[in-house]
């Protein structure tokens, strides 16, 4: 008695389950600069790894978008920061 290979499409629970794409390494080294304090690190590595990421089809694009967001809030938090500072400064100076 042989036993002859089922014709036709697999069962779903037969089928090989397709493996996740990798994560980017651009996307995990810009989030972590971005919550390091590095601020223009994880900007300019979020648009490469999104860059990447839309060209290679990979994941991590979270990654990127989430770190891209807390690096130009934290550079216009700075730039705030150093306005007042400057604006406060002339203001001191300027006093009789």
């Amino acid at each position: 008695m042989t036993v002859s290979a089922p014709s036709g499409p697999l069962p779903p629970a037969a089928r090989p389950c397709a493996r996740p794409a990798p994560t980017d390494g651009f996307a995990i080294a810009a989030l972590i600069c971005a919550v390091v304090g590095l601020n223009i690190v994880a900007v300019v590595l979020g648009h490469v790894s999104l860059a990447v990421i839309g060209r290679t089809g990979g994941s991590g694009a979270v990654m990127a978008v989430i770190a891209l967001v807390i690096g130009y809030l934290s550079l216009a938090a700075i730039a705030l920061v150093a306005l007042v500072a400057v604006g406060a400064i002339g203001w001191a100076v300027s006093l009789p």
